[in-house]
């Protein structure tokens, strides 16, 4: 029963924001593994290009390796920039604390996370809105058990597709020849 508490109740997703687009995986595996075992790194890249966005999810071994790295890699410099590095939280109220910080530190941070993913998605241009909800589309398709996890483990990223979606409806919505070429390159 001990296995399955931890199991559910500790995450061990942390994700990595502004990466240098420069970077590696194998450079920043190497430096997240400071904090310990990296089980996986699943970085986002554009679709068309194949070239990285700049964010990405590492899973550690353990929950105390995800921990560790919020804790002490979070806005340290690795090549020139400074990394934002957050733990996924779950979405269960009554998961096991395991932490020194009580329940409202975790609403202040889930909240901050809310308004980065918030702030990125207003700063996408058309094209990368359309490639982020083609690309989540896709990952929901091939992977349906897995993108579930992951929306549950990160609601800020269902609200930052919900609001992807909302301001590509508002694109939609402008007369033909405002709309940018890409909205149309389904077809294509």
């Amino acid at each position: 029963a001990g296995g399955q508490a931890k199991r559910m109740g500790e995450a061990r997703t942390v994700f990595v924001g502004n990466i240098p687009f420069d970077a590696t995986e194998d450079e920043l595996v190497e430096h997240l593994s400071q904090m310990g075992a990296v089980v996986a790194f699943r970085p986002l890249n554009d679709r068309e290009t194949g070239r990285p966005r700049g964010i990405g999810f590492c899973e550690y071994a353990s929950a105390e390796s995800a921990a560790a790295a919020e804790r002490n890699l979070n806005e340290v410099e690795f090549q020139g920039r400074a990394l934002r590095v957050s733990v996924a939280h779950d979405s269960h109220p009554s998961s096991q604390g395991g932490g020194k910080r009580g329940a409202g530190a975790g609403a202040a941070s889930a909240e901050a996370d809310a308004a980065e993913v918030a702030a990125v998605v207003d700063a996408l241009t058309p094209e990368q809105l359309v490639d982020l909800v083609m690309s989540m589309q896709s990952f929901v398709q091939q992977r349906p058990e897995e993108s579930r996890r992951l929306l549950e483990m990160v609601p800020p990223l269902g609200v930052a597709l919900a609001q992807a979606m909302q301001r590509m409806q508002r694109i939609l919505n402008k007369p033909a020849e405002e709309v940018p070429k890409i909205m149309g390159r389904s077809g294509a």
